[in-house]
């Protein structure tokens, strides 16, 4: 994961190589999703939402906005997806217990929704030259 360094506070393009696979996970489709993380069970959905926490991507998304390498709507986007993925979680305002087995991860709207718009940060990051 991103590791902000006091000395420059670059992004290197390892970092961004992290958000890149983040991205590519949640973007999979619900076949290759389980086909690459089926060793975690019941917990796929659980392993994809939590690479999503808003407060554990904040410090590097930030740095690739302050450092011009993307814009304000990514962040909107990054911050879409948290947003989705706590609102259907148990203390969201529209928890879904489907929306967390493999059945939702198949077949809900939402995951489908979440995918596209980490196919749209994907585009994006994969444009980033460092």
């Amino acid at each position: 994961m991103f590791k902000e360094r006091k000395e420059n506070h670059k992004i290197r393009k390892e970092d961004v190589d992290y958000y890149i696979e983040q991205a590519k996970t949640l973007a999979l489709t619900y076949e290759e999703q389980y086909k690459q993380l089926s060793n975690l069970d019941d917990y796929i959905t659980n392993d994809i939402a939590s690479d999503w926490i808003w407060n554990d991507l904040k410090s590097g998304v930030i740095l690739m906005y302050t450092q011009s390498l993307i814009s304000d709507t990514v962040i909107t986007l990054y911050k879409e997806i948290n947003k989705n993925f706590y609102d259907v979680s148990i203390d969201g305002s529209f928890y879904d217990e489907n929306f967390w087995t493999l059945n939702g991860l198949k077949n809900h709207p939402l995951w489908e929704e979440q995918r596209q718009l980490a196919r749209r940060i994907l585009k994006i990051l994969k444009k980033i030259d460092l």
